[in-house]
Order: C-alpha cells, then structure tokens, then sequence
C-alpha cells in the first residue's frame, strides 16, 4: 500500500487576513507612489539647512494644496545632471512682489525672514566655538586673525548675530552674471529684484541662502514641475 499523502495545511483566518491586509498596503503604497500622492525622498544637499539636513527623508503629497513658504518638491531638468527632484521653500506665489535686500527676503514688502530660522554667513570677533556650540566646519578666520566668518542659524544663534554683521558676498555692481543671465538685471543673490512672480510660475528659495541654487539662479519653476508638499520629515 502507498502511504497517503501529507494533507495541505490551510491557512488561519488571520493569517488569510494578515495577507490580504499586506497586499493591500503594497496596492495603496504603490498606487500613491506612482501618482504622487504620497512620495518620499533622501535629501542629499544642504540646500535648505538647517531645517531639511542632508540625510534627512522628507514625505511629500500632491493631495494637498501647496501654501506660501512650504516646502515643495518639484522636477527639475539640469542640463549637467539631467532629470532630478528638487526642494526648496515655496517664496512667492504668481503675482507675489519678491526683493531680497542686504540678505533679507521681503514678500509684498513684509520682511518674511525674521519668522524662519535660516542659515546665513556672519562676520563675527573671534569666539571659543565650543562656548558656542558651534561646528569648526563652520568658521573660517579673516583678516588679522581677529575675525571670523561663521555659518549660523539667525534663530538659534541671534545672540551671537547681535555681536556680528551680515557677510555679503557679491558686491559688485554689475550684479551676479549667472543672475543676470536669467533675469537680464544686475542683481546679486544678497540684494535681488524687485519682481512680480509670473502667472503660473512659483518663486522658491533655500533656507540655506548662500548656498542654494534656487529661483534666483534657475528663475521661476513652472508649476507644471511642482508634484509634491512636504508634510514630514525624519
């Protein structure tokens, strides 16, 4: 006689649920990444330090209607480095009077800048870092020795500020050629505009604002290429 063979286990209900459940995740996961509704990223630039940092994930949705000075995700076609997905902070709506002067962002001649806090370079004496919290990377002395050219966060580090000045790198009348380039003006990415935001376009901007290239080297995105508003980070 042949032995019978071993019966099929069947699976628990639970585990049939478990499966479904799963599957179904995956479905809705997979549909919202294909169509933007829910996307996430791994930010590999300093762009918009010190509240996005580099290594940071972001989540973004398309399901929600983009507000001024969110943080969106756009798709941008870099002749160097092709097709990549961009974000910086949505500055200007179309229609929006954008003027960045001695480094401070106005929006429809509101001084928006003092609500963030940014990252911008200082001139300051000659400090102990460690009394300060501060990262060497970030200092570089100037002068006689007797001065320091720091990155600093204009929140965070406002007392050190009041003991400093503004670092304005681009002085020269002429303006910033990239700038010029796009915009046909001599303005410089610390004294910029003014200008009205076109119908259907945004004007963004890094936080990070030496150190971003955004709507002032680039101009103005189509808001065609905007597909995301970021919602979280971690």
């Amino acid at each position: 006689m042949h032995p019978l063979p071993p019966k099929k286990k069947k699976l628990k209900k639970y585990q049939v649920f478990l499966l479904v459940l799963i599957a179904f995740i995956f479905s809705v996961l997979l549909l919202a990444r294909i169509t933007d509704g829910l996307q996430y990223f791994s930010i590999p630039t300093g762009s918009n330090e010190p509240t996005i940092n580099v290594g940071d994930y972001i989540f973004s949705t398309n399901l929600k209607d983009p507000k001024r000075f969110d943080f969106i995700c756009y798709r941008m076609n870099d002749s160097l480095s092709g097709r990549q997905i961009w974000v910086h902070r949505l500055c200007g709506l179309p229609g929006d009077r954008i003027e960045i002067r001695n480094d401070t962002l106005f929006v429809n001649g509101e001084n928006v800048d003092q609500q963030f806090n940014l990252q911008k370079t200082f001139v300051i004496p000659t400090i102990d870092p460690d009394q300060y919290g501060l990262n060497m990377e970030k200092l570089s002395p100037i002068g006689n020795g007797d001065s320091l050219m720091a990155t600093l966060q204009t929140i965070k580090d406002s007392a050190l500020i009041k003991r400093g000045h503004l670092y304005i790198e681009n002085t020269d009348p002429a303006g910033d050629p990239h700038i010029r380039n796009v915009y046909q003006q001599p303005w410089t990415p610390s004294n910029f505009g003014p200008y009205i935001v076109p119908i259907g376009k945004y004007f963004v901007l890094g936080d990070n604002r030496l150190f971003s290239m955004d709507s002032r080297y680039n101009g103005p995105l189509d808001i065609k290429q905007y597909f995301g508003t970021v919602i979280g980070r971690k």
